[in-house]
């Protein structure tokens, strides 16, 4: 007897079996990817040690940066108030406490290698009924928004906003746009490694108040028009640490305001740019601690840093930075106890550009180049107002191929600028640097201490002691005058003016096109700050 047939050919009985054949696979393929998900991870557990090793590690490696940073601060008043066994004393816990600061980045250099050994293996094969990689989708130019009144189950559209920040730069893809509407929002945590851009933009900084952000290996981010009221910290991703560091982010046109540390940047950021903002009543206005991942490309321009009770900028492990067109002012612990400094820097820096910047007030110090850390090395400062300072205005230790050219450093209480030998590191002598060149400064003061010296010293202004008369020295290359002739002391306008007798003593040896307003220099080369 024959099955019945239906219209296309096929009998019910072959209809059955090929509906049975689909189920049988339908089950199989659930089976197997129930077995490669229950699998276990070769390795899984060693890495899950090692990282908890790494993070033991780096945490106490920060609790030693604290201590020294701690110690050498305290070193700084002990030497200046303390008399010498005081001094010689704090000295001593200092080096102590860098030498175990120093093996404890030794402990965390030999994890990171370990792990990056451990990532360079080959991954094992992927299951053969894994699916193929999703294909790349072209992001589309589009806005995502947000609102106080909105739910970020929402899609983002101007009606229907999503509630927090976060949730739409979880969504954006590069060459997207995040607008957050007026109003007060949570704290910010970005960790995504994009391809491109993404632009965040508020209201205006006091419009949109956001509690903090912390850019955690997020990557490729434009922020601007936000005011921010804790800490802003651009750092390394909290789990894939230096493998995945901030890079390529923007933070402009924004204000921060915190009673602790307003912006950090560290642990390998890269190409980070903080432009035209206003830091203000911070502990400290912009921090980049020393740490085993040094970062790189670090421009801040244009920035207003004032009211801080500790440092306005401070860093270490920064290399090929620039500090430009800033106001940095109102450097001052209330307590009388901080030693208080515009910028400084503590070592491990190469390639730091200072220009153009007005650093002034200061209870302590208004620039401190330190080789506390480790070697600094090519630094260009030039076209700085430098004024008022509790202590001496410029100090700089152990720096080499430094460059120190039309500048203005005045009313420091100890002096002007100070050329010193660097710290004694280990079983290491200090660096005596005296390849620095000193050129076309207007400055207070000027001295060469503990054998410091000079390449190049020329057509520099300083100030005669009481009763004393003009003096020139060649040797020296600066000439003293009872006054310079500014247009206006008082008021910190630190122009010449034009009958200056300072005008006409430059030097041609070593200049630059451009004066702290952005104006050409032309004609013999004026000494200081302006043209």
């Amino acid at each position: 007897m024959y099955a019945r047939s239906s219209r296309n050919g096929t009998t019910t009985a072959q209809r059955k079996q090929s509906s049975l054949g689909a189920c049988h696979a339908l089950v199989a393929a659930i089976l197997g990817a129930l077995l490669v998900t229950a699998l276990p991870v070769p390795g899984s557990a060693v890495a899950d040690a090692a990282g908890s090793r790494l993070k033991a590690a780096r945490d106490t490696l920060h609790d030693r940066e604290k201590r020294t940073h701690r110690l050498r601060r305290q070193a700084h008043r002990r030497c200046r108030t303390g008399g010498a066994p005081r001094c010689r004393a704090a000295r001593r816990r200092l080096a102590t406490a860098v030498k175990r600061e120093r093996a404890a980045r030794r402990v965390v250099r030999r994890l990171l290698a370990e792990r990056a050994r451990r990532r360079r293996r080959p991954s094992p094969p992927a299951p053969s009924n894994a699916s193929p990689p999703a294909a790349a989708v072209a992001p589309a130019p589009f806005t995502h928004h947000v609102a106080p009144t909105g739910n970020d189950a929402n899609p983002g559209t101007s009606t229907r906003p999503f509630r927090t920040i976060g949730a739409a730069l979880a969504r954006a893809l590069p060459g997207q746009r995040v607008l957050v509407a007026s109003g007060s929002y949570p704290k910010i945590t970005d960790t995504r490694a994009r391809t491109g851009t993404v632009e965040l933009a508020g209201a205006g900084p006091a419009s949109t108040r956001v509690a903090g952000m912390e850019i955690a290996g997020g990557q490729g981010l434009d922020i601007h028009g936000l005011g921010f009221t804790s800490t802003v910290k651009i750092t390394e991703h909290p789990t894939r640490y230096s493998a995945q560091p901030a890079v390529n982010v923007t933070l402009r046109q924004s204000d921060i305001t915190t009673p602790g540390i307003c912006l950090y940047v560290r642990s390998g950021a890269r190409s980070i740019r903080v432009l035209a903002n206003r830091i203000h009543h911070c502990y400290s206005g912009i921090v980049g601690p020393g740490n085993t991942a040094p970062s790189t490309g670090i421009t801040i321009e244009r920035n207003t840093i004032e009211q801080v009770t500790a440092d306005a900028i401070q860093f270490g492990d920064w290399n090929h930075v620039r500090i430009a067109y800033n106001t940095l002012r109102g450097m001052r612990d209330p307590t009388g106890q901080i030693h208080n400094d515009g910028i400084q820097f503590t070592g491990d820096s190469r390639r730091v550009d200072i220009v153009a910047n007005r650093i002034t007030d200061s209870r302590s110090q208004l620039l401190f180049i330190q080789d506390a850390i480790g070697p600094i090395d090519d630094v260009t400062v030039e076209n700085n107002v430098i004024a008022h300072a509790g202590a001496v205005a410029v100090q700089v230790q152990g720096a080499t191929r430094t460059r120190f050219v039309h500048n203005t450093v005045w009313d420091g209480n100890y002096g002007g600028l100070w050329l010193r030998q660097g710290y004694k590191r280990g079983s290491s002598a200090p660096v005596v640097a005296t390849d620095t060149v000193v050129a076309n400064n207007v400055l207070s003061s000027f001295r060469l201490l503990e054998g410091a010296g000079t390449a190049l010293a020329a057509g520099n202004i300083t100030q005669c002691a009481s009763g004393q008369a003009q003096t020139t020295s060649q040797a020296g290359g600066w000439t003293c005058l009872p006054a310079p002739g500014f247009v206006a002391e008082g008021h910190d306008d630190y122009r010449l003016v034009a009958s200056a007798a300072a005008r006409r003593l430059g030097s041609a040896r070593a200049t630059t096109a451009r004066d702290i307003a952005d104006g050409v220099r032309t004609g013999p080369p004026v000494p200081g700050a302006h043209r």
